[in-house]
């Protein structure tokens, strides 16, 4: 009984059986300066989540129609949510979307292990110190010294 056990809990924490997939969702935070690599993949598809209303997809070598169009990925796009699955092995391709007319570049490239999933989010403005008032000095705001 007690090799059951064992055997139960190795079989439980083991990646191949435990299938944890939590390391292909990944959360990122748009950048126009810094664009994401997303891994995709031909037998798998992907889909990438925005934090607003995507207003256009900007590239070359994407489809909706694989069988009627040249393409090296097939995109599905949504209302703030795309799905890319590779069409062919090697494709390597930009895509621009265009959220709040800012543009964010993202690389997909296609990977034998494909991303499930990138979240993505904006970056969070620095917080003011409510504490300290903001003044500038200067010469004429100063008090005279007696």
């Amino acid at each position: 009984m007690k090799a059951v056990l064992l055997l139960l809990s190795l079989v439980a924490t083991d990646p191949l059986f435990g299938q944890d997939l939590s390391y292909r969702v990944r959360a990122e935070v748009l950048d126009q300066r810094n664009p994401i690599t997303v891994n995709v993949s031909t037998h798998a598809v992907t889909t990438l989540q925005f934090p607003a209303p995507i207003q256009a997809l900007e590239s070359d070598g994407f489809t909706q129609k694989p069988n009627e169009e040249a393409g090296d990925f097939y995109i599905s796009p949504g209302l703030n949510w795309v799905s890319i699955r590779s069409l062919r092995p090697g494709a390597v391709q930009n895509l621009g979307v265009v959220i709040g007319g800012r543009v964010y570049e993202v690389m997909i490239q296609t990977a034998e292990v494909n991303d499930l999933a990138v979240l993505f989010r904006f970056e969070r403005p620095p917080r003011r110190q409510t504490n300290i008032a903001p003044r500038a000095w200067s010469p004429l705001n100063s008090t005279p010294s007696s």
